[in-house]
């Protein structure tokens, strides 16, 4: 059964390369191999990532999964976090590194948190992305 994690962000990536670019570099940052990203759309006369799935796929068969980007209404959003219009909705499977590069290349966006109410990250629902490296060991 995959793990599901929310991470809110600021701003939508502008478009699949720029997504790209930040994983990429995050998984370089770390000796490891960079996983390939592409996205299937739901809507074939757009390319617009709000509309459709975004697929990471490491080098590993078990390290894969499947990003959602949606729009955040204000009154879902917890407090402190008013500012992070969009969320990405990430079910996966995979270690703990892989999803953690995965969350953390979404620092770029405007991400502070991820949401894990599966634990699978840790034993609380809360980590804050700037510490989660090097909880995991990264």
């Amino acid at each position: 059964m995959p793990n599901s994690l929310i991470i809110p962000i600021l701003r939508i990536p502008e478009s699949l390369s720029e997504l790209q670019e930040s994983v990429v570099f995050e998984f370089q940052s770390t000796n490891k191999s960079p996983p390939s990203v592409w996205y299937k759309t739901t809507k074939p006369d757009t390319h617009a990532l709000l509309d459709g799935f975004i697929n990471i796929q490491g080098s590993v068969a078990d390290d894969s999964c499947l990003l959602d980007i949606s729009f955040a209404e204000e009154s879902i959003r917890e407090v402190g976090e008013a500012d992070l219009a969009y969320f990405v909705a990430i079910s996966a499977k995979g270690n703990k590194k892989f999803l953690t590069l995965i969350a953390h290349s979404l620092r770029a966006f405007g991400a502070r948190v991820l949401y894990d109410d599966s634990h699978f990250l840790g034993g609380i629902d809360k980590h804050d992305l700037a510490e989660l490296k090097g909880k995991i060991g990264l």
